[in-house]
């Protein structure tokens, strides 16, 4: 039986699933292009992710502005539920302009 007590704990451990998300940017940041986004899944803890490799495809100078990784609530729910064995992110790009500069790299 579901009794008061074990129905806080389910809700309680509902509400540790929350969001978070990642940002890697530069620091002078001059994006070309509006965000981009694909989700990815990520299965048996990792040991799989479909697609395999996110490619963003809309930038022409191969150069990538900021990238944004995010969950939601809704996604961290299933990752809780599925004990890990899938673990969907969204991850979100921008394009940056093709470098004219010159120096030594």
């Amino acid at each position: 039986m579901l009794n008061s007590r074990n129905f806080l704990i389910i809700i309680a451990l509902i509400g540790l699933a929350g969001c978070y998300g990642y940002r890697i940017g530069v620091n002078d940041p001059d994006p070309v292009t509006e965000y981009h986004s694909a989700i990815g899944h990520s299965l048996a803890w990792g040991l799989v992710q479909i697609p395999q490799d996110i490619v963003a495809t809309n930038c022409r100078s191969n150069a990538i502005d900021e990238v944004y990784i995010n969950s939601n609530f809704g996604y961290s729910l299933l990752t809780v539920i599925t004990l890990g064995i899938w673990a969907p992110l969204d991850v979100q790009w921008r394009c940056a302009e093709n470098s004219t500069g010159t120096g030594i790299l």
